[in-house]
């Protein structure tokens, strides 16, 4: 009788797992996958909402905003409220001011609980949504509670801002300008960031010339910065030239980021994520000879003995979808392979998850097709994931 009731036991047992397994849901594309890699650090709250932020502004990048926007709840922390700040400007630049104006007071409500330095920070953000929206007394009000010096800096930008959504453009230009040339990296990243945002105003997508104006503000603060920064920054510069329509100049940026680049390359880890987005930008400049020059560069770096195999493993996915762009789908393909394999070889979950998390953003940037066989090998990785952490 002992015997029996330990054979249903355990055939219940197996049926609930089988049930559990059938019942569980996985994501249908790239992303999802990658947002549900990063859910599962649960062991350090940090890292999980890092890469979770990671994943939702790359869907943001794409102009996934519904989909980043019903994803943001699941994000905890004060991240959350930064990433609705952000897609909150961003919406009001494309002129949706009921759906930023719903955005914004649900990061308001999610911002309540939020004490420390992580409260300054997230004011920031706030302060600079409420100024694209053009309510500039909410904005004051916000800006006016920030205690934190080098917050108070940034927002003072913010004010300049919401000249340039009221409409005073020349003298909103005008204040900026006196920010420039400041050595304050995170100021620098702001202001760039803002410029660009402003670029991308439903008011001035009918005037070219105001337009380029932002886009030649935000190259001078670009050319301020140092090494590789200026690199990343100035390579994505050249790629928003290039859809402007002004291929020379994105050329011209793009020789001065490798020119710069070249007294950071000894460092492969900080060198090949900007040499693969200079190639990249090459690409879409149609300077085919010089794209493959750099990827053939990143390559090599990549396969150097003197870089350490955790660098390595996350330098991968970046060079495959360099490769997958600027050389052929067919290199691309093999490398992000390595990517999951590097990732299934790691001892620790949490390596797992980073490289693979990574690995969903590159594959989803350059649209690598979503097959039966990724889906099954996400699988097999999720399913693999446990102590050690």
């Amino acid at each position: 009788m002992t015997g029996l009731k330990t054979s249903l036991v355990m055939t219940v047992t197996a049926v609930a797992v089988l049930v559990g397994c059938q019942s569980q849901q996985y994501p249908d594309d790239l992303l999802g996958w990658g947002f549900k890699f990063a859910s599962t650090l649960e062991t350090d709250k940090k890292d999980q909402a890092k890469y979770q932020e990671k994943v939702l502004r790359q869907m943001a990048d794409l102009d996934e905003m519904d989909r980043a926007i019903n994803t943001l709840p699941q994000l905890e922390g004060w991240r959350k409220v930064a990433v609705a700040a952000d897609i909150t400007k961003v919406l009001a630049a494309e002129g949706d001011d009921v759906g930023a104006r719903a955005l914004i007071a649900s990061a308001e409500e999610w911002a309540k609980p939020v004490t420390g330095w992580q409260k300054e920070r997230i004011r920031a953000h706030l302060a600079e949504a409420y100024a694209f929206l053009g309510d500039t007394d909410k904005q004051s009000e916000v800006s006016g509670s920030i205690d934190d010096k080098e917050e108070k800096l940034k927002n003072r930008l913010a004010d300049s801002f919401a000249m340039v959504a009221s409409g005073d453009f020349e003298q909103a230009i005008e204040d900026l300008g006196a920010f420039h040339g400041q050595a304050n990296f995170t100021l620098n990243l702001n202001l760039v960031s803002n410029y660009l945002t402003l670029f991308k105003l439903k008011q001035f997508q009918q005037n070219p010339e105001k337009k380029r104006i932002l886009l030649n503000q935000a190259t001078k603060v670009a050319r301020a910065m140092k090494f590789w920064v200026r690199c990343k920054v100035m390579a994505d510069l050249a790629v928003l030239y290039i859809q402007d329509g002004d291929t020379d100049t994105a050329i011209s940026l793009l020789q001065e980021s490798e020119a710069v680049l070249q007294e950071v390359i000894r460092e492969p880890r900080v060198a090949i994520p900007v040499l693969v987005d200079i190639a990249v930008a090459y690409h879409k400049a149609d300077q085919m000879e010089e794209s493959h020059r750099l990827m053939a560069q990143a390559t090599e770096l990549l396969n150097t003995d003197t870089m350490v195999e955790w660098d390595r493993s996350l330098a991968y996915p970046m060079v495959a979808y360099g490769a997958y762009i600027c050389l052929s789908p067919a290199e691309g393909e093999q490398l992000f392979d390595t990517c999951l394999q590097r990732a299934e070889e790691q001892v620790n979950s949490r390596g797992k998850v980073i490289i693979v998390v990574d690995t969903c953003i590159f594959m989803n940037r350059c649209q690598f097709p979503f097959t039966r066989q990724v889906q099954s090998r996400l699988k097999q990785i999720y399913h693999s994931l446990g102590d050690p952490w």
